[in-house]
């Protein structure tokens, strides 16, 4: 019955809005987040279709959720299956550069939002974060500005941030509250501490093997 009803819905959209439909959902399978101040049209689209979307992505293991605060669409999985290297089936492998740049974003984030705003973007420097990765002790070595960039484009796919080198070569990141739905904060420090004490580990292996 449902299932009838959801086709009976969808049957009932104007064809320009069968085919916003599809690179809608085309949009979150890639993106996995919808942000109104990135794309307007495609948010308030999703709200006004909410149910619809819902009951699509829900066949595919999905479950569409909606924080109207920040005003974000966005997928996360439901399914108890992985695909072939063991990865859940929105969920990415990043690297431990990766996942120390994004801990130091989110870092970032938390130091500058106003706790009382609500959908809100943020600015900030490359010289914020790597001065937050040398406080938080997440800065292992240098990381060239190629690395640095491969990073940010991979963040910037997903929809949580977007950024722009200057005339005089400085990097502006706009951070959005997509970012800090990747991970609760609890979670993020869990891994960071998990990651100092491999790091942690590992240095104390090499003393013992010298």
């Amino acid at each position: 019955m449902q299932i009838r009803k959801q086709a009976a819905n969808i049957e009932s959209l104007k064809n320009t809005e069968k085919q916003k439909l599809a690179v809608i959902l085309r949009k979150l399978l890639n993106k996995t987040y919808i942000v109104r101040e990135i794309s307007q049209g495609d948010y308030i689209f999703c709200r006004n279709n909410f149910e619809i979307i819902s009951s699509i992505v829900e066949l595919f293991d999905f479950t569409l959720k909606h924080d109207p605060d920040n005003e974000i669409i966005y997928i996360r999985n439901t399914s108890l299956y992985d695909d072939e290297q063991g990865t859940k089936l929105n969920r990415k492998r990043i690297t431990k550069r990766d996942f120390l740049i994004y801990a130091a974003l989110v870092s970032v984030w938390y130091d500058n939002i106003d706790v009382f705003a609500i959908n809100t973007s943020i600015n900030v420097s490359l010289e914020d974060v790597l001065n937050k990765m040398t406080e938080e002790d997440l800065l292992e070595e240098k990381i060239p500005k190629t690395g640095i960039k491969e990073s940010l484009n991979f963040f910037s796919k997903y929809n949580l941030l977007k950024y722009k080198e200057t005339e005089n070569k400085e990097i502006i990141i706009t951070l959005y509250p997509s970012l800090v739905h990747c991970l609760q904060e609890e979670e993020l420090r869990e891994y960071i501490e998990t990651i100092k004490e491999g790091a942690l580990t590992e240095t104390k292996e090499e003393k013992d093997e010298a």
